[in-house]
């Protein structure tokens, strides 16, 4: 069953989410993190440059990992629409930056909800909460303030 944790009150979610992605890659988990386009695009950038001494390989769904790097490409980035039928490619961890609800969770050893401090995106993650909470999955929540 998936584990799922909720990080609330997330001030910057582009570093946030880097974190993340470099302490799993560090791990050789894999990593698939959904978001809108822009938002991703964005993402892919600051992957780049938010460490003066890490390279973190990541492509976006659909692309060769070969056209990429010749690193072993572990971390993937992918629009709410490309989740359900690519997720079985990407086991491990899934970091959802996005208000929807996320298809094909379920195929995660472990999904990772950001949510920002703004007030419409913790609404809906708190009817995600209860869509979790109602089917039996383990749910923490970490208080990214703190």
């Amino acid at each position: 069953m998936t584990n799922i944790s909720f990080h609330f009150n997330v001030a910057n979610t582009q570093n946030y989410v880097c974190r993340l992605v470099k302490k799993a890659w560090q791990q050789e988990k894999p990593v698939l993190v959904v978001g809108e386009q822009d938002w991703l695009e964005e993402l892919d950038g600051a992957l780049w440059s938010f460490s003066d001494v890490d390279f973190i390989p990541h492509a976006f769904v659909g692309e060769e990992a070969d056209e990429v790097s010749d690193e072993k490409v572990n971390v993937w980035l992918a629009t709410p629409d490309q989740i359900n039928t690519l997720a079985e490619n990407h086991a491990g961890f899934l970091i959802h930056c996005s208000d929807t609800q996320p298809a094909g969770f379920e195929r995660f050893d472990r999904l990772i909800e950001i949510v920002p401090q703004a007030t419409p995106s913790v609404a809906l993650a708190r009817e995600r909460w209860k869509y979790y909470k109602q089917r039996g999955y383990p749910l923490t929540h970490h208080d990214a303030k703190n």
